[in-house]
C-alpha cells in the first residue's frame, strides 16, 4: 500500500489540500475551542487569525486555479478556483463580522 504519491500531479494536488481543508475545518474549530475558553477577553484576536487563514488559502487556491486553467489540468483548475473563491467569499464576510463588532 503506498501513500505517498509517485506523480508530480499528485504531490501537487498533496501540497494544496491544507489549503483545500482550512476554509473547511477552521471556523467549527474556533467555535469549538471558543466555547471550550472561560468567558474573558474577546474573540477579536482569533478571528483576525481565522480571517486572515481564510483570505490567505483563498487567494493561493485561486492564483494556482488561474494557473491551472492554462494547463492541461482544467477541472483541477475550476476547482481550486472553487474553493479560493469560496474561502475568499468567507474571508470577507467574518472581516465584515468581525469589524462591526
Amino acid at each position: 500500500m503506498r501513500f505517498l504519491p509517485q506523480s508530480g500531479r499528485r504531490w501537487g494536488s498533496l501540497a494544496l489540500l491544507p489549503f483545500r481543508v482550512y476554509p473547511v475545518v477552521a471556523a467549527p474549530a474556533a467555535i469549538v475551542w471558543a466555547s471550550a475558553l472561560p468567558r474573558r477577553g474577546s474573540a477579536g484576536d482569533v478571528g483576525s487569525t481565522i480571517m486572515a487563514g481564510y483570505l490567505f488559502s483563498g487567494i493561493i487556491l485561486f492564483v494556482i486555479g488561474f494557473h491551472q486553467m492554462f494547463t492541461p489540468q482544467r477541472d483541477r483548475g475550476v476547482l481550486n478556483i472553487f474553493f479560493g473563491a469560496a474561502a475568499l467569499f468567507v474571508g470577507v464576510w467574518l472581516a465584515r463580522l468581525f469589524s462591526a463588532g
